[in-house]
């Protein structure tokens, strides 16, 4: 990724998203929550190309973390 405006916008989006939907649509986190790794899981795959292997295994860590 050549732009870096471009890669920090990326970066920044599931932020973004769970800001917004639990400060102007009031989601519940329950809610906010997963659309933000869902956000996550798509930009690391679609933006920086990462495998689908290494972003489940992430997401499994860090499930594992959570309730640890």
């Amino acid at each position: 990724m050549d732009n870096i405006a471009v890669a920090a916008l990326l970066a920044a989006s599931p932020i973004l998203v769970a800001g917004i939907l639990l400060l102007v649509f009031r989601a519940p986190a329950t809610v906010a929550m997963p659309a933000a790794l869902v956000v996550a899981a798509l930009v690391a795959f679609f933006g920086w190309g990462i495998s689908v292997v290494t972003i489940s295994a992430s997401v499994i860590q860090g499930i594992i973390v959570a309730l640890g």
